[in-house]
């Protein structure tokens, strides 16, 4: 099905012409054909004349998009307009020129070497695993003591030609494998140490296992505190509605916020008014028993937030292993969906 769409995308100005305020000039557009998933625009100017008529002028805050459109159609010429949209879609679909490879470069040129590779020097992983990468394994030879410029041997084993598959000794204490990596990297938890691999070097090839090695409970502790504490942050942040006068206005718990409410309440006496904006840029006039009402919704849910954190702080303290603060951190992290499933704005700030 074929459509047709106009948008307009900037309006330009004159500050002041002929006692007028904001004349419009210049207007960018674009005129959009679109049938299935080809398509084909015009994106261009146009110059308007002056105000002809001053008792029919429309003020700049009053315009709307059709009325700005019904003048760039009374301007251009539609009909030619949609026979040039006509001919970019026909080339939309049958493109007379594409971008093709060239010809001199080799398709995977580009591609990783599948062959990883490790550096061991004096017994211990030095450098790796690694596609072949010959500025890092040149750093790497210089860091142990070895000659940056390499010999044709090993040269020959940078394009990956090791005969039989043995190891390429340098030196002594250096050997260059080629890596047989079992089992796949494990998700990232940050209860363990994924990245750790324990070698065996003892063949021609040297194989790694990838282990998940548990961390100390201090550091679990601590990592579910940080997190359990940006969860109260964010209850914090998430805006509470408040029906104010019947317009529903957006405040939300954090101290600083309800701190500068407690001052100009102390400031009040029963009668006075304080006018303040809500946290969605509303302007509020709230008597002493409304401010008095909004401070105390937000504070209940300041206590509620640090209730929560601090229940959590004190199972985490209690927790004596790693499984164990799994466990409470999952379950503070669907709690926490669940809240922000009940308290979440509809249409977040």
């Amino acid at each position: 099905m074929i459509t047709y769409k106009w948008e307009v995308l900037s309006l330009y100005t004159r500050p002041s012409l002929n006692g007028l305020e904001d004349v419009v000039r210049r207007v960018t557009w674009r005129y959009q054909v679109t049938d299935g998933g080809n398509y084909g625009e015009i994106y261009q100017d146009t110059y308007l004349p002056d105000p002809s008529d001053t008792d029919t002028y429309i003020a700049y805050p009053n315009l709307s998009e059709e009325t700005i459109l019904s003048w760039i159609q009374s301007i251009e010429d539609v009909p030619a307009l949609q026979a040039e949209l006509q001919l970019r879609l026909e080339k939309s679909k049958n493109p007379d020129i594409i971008e093709n490879k060239l010809p001199w470069i080799l398709e995977d040129r580009y591609k990783p070497r599948e062959d990883k590779y490790v550096m061991v020097f004096n017994d211990e992983p030095y450098y790796g695993p690694v596609h072949w990468h010959s500025d890092g394994m040149n750093a790497s030879l210089e860091a142990c003591g070895y000659p940056r410029s390499m010999p044709d041997d090993i040269l020959a084993f940078r394009k990956g030609i090791v005969p039989y598959d043995k190891p390429l000794i340098i030196g002594g204490n250096l050997r260059i494998y080629k890596v047989n990596l079992l089992n796949d990297q494990p998700p990232e938890n940050p209860f363990y140490d994924n990245g750790h691999i324990i070698w065996d070097f003892s063949g021609d090839i040297a194989v790694g296992t990838y282990q998940s090695i548990e961390k100390n409970i201090i550091y679990g502790r601590g990592y579910v505190k940080s997190v359990i504490n940006g969860w109260e942050q964010q209850m914090n942040d998430t805006p509470v509605k408040i029906n104010i006068n019947n317009s529903d206005m957006w405040f939300v718990s954090q101290l600083p916020y309800r701190l500068d409410m407690y001052y100009q309440l102390n400031k009040l006496n029963d009668t006075g008014t304080y006018e303040f904006k809500s946290f969605d840029g509303q302007w509020v006039t709230a008597s002493k028993a409304k401010l008095i009402e909004i401070l105390d919704i937000l504070d209940s849910r300041a206590e509620y937030a640090r209730s929560w954190e601090r229940e959590k702080t004190i199972l985490t303290d209690q927790a004596s292993t790693i499984p164990e603060l799994m466990t409470l951190f999952q379950n503070g992290h669907n709690e926490m969906l669940a809240w922000l499933a009940i308290n979440a704005p509809e249409n977040p700030i």
